[in-house]
């Protein structure tokens, strides 16, 4: 029996998760395997991950995702990082799935993101 292989596709959600520790404070995203769930809940503390970095160094994709807010901060800063760590892969943000509270930026945004070869779809 043939088993097809599937492709690797994880879809970086930038959906706060608080911490009830913590005075809920928001302390990371969560990243999801299209076709298993959920990979591993990131944690970050400013806009740029550097545990996306780490897990990204080890866990490659074919293509990686990216929704939530906000666009022209966290999933811009994100995107740049899946590009630099994983330059093959087809990075996507979905701009539907994300937005800003400056749409004029936002759209700038994304025009640097395209000519950065990442997918705005």
């Amino acid at each position: 029996y043939a088993i097809e292989a599937k492709p690797k596709i994880a879809r970086y959600i930038f959906d706060p998760i608080y911490s009830p520790l913590d005075n809920n404070q928001p302390f990371g995203e969560i990243m999801y395997d299209r076709l298993f769930g959920l990979i591993q809940m990131i944690e970050k503390d400013t806009f740029g991950s550097s545990k996306l970095i780490d897990y990204l160094r080890t866990h490659h994709y074919e293509q990686i995702e990216l929704v939530g807010l906000v666009s022209n901060i966290c999933v811009f800063s994100n995107a740049v990082i899946c590009k630099t760590i994983q330059p093959n892969s087809k990075i996507i943000v979905w701009r539907d799935s994300t937005s800003s509270n400056d749409l004029v930026i936002q759209e700038k945004s994304f025009d640097i993101l395209r000519n950065l070869h990442i997918d705005v779809l």
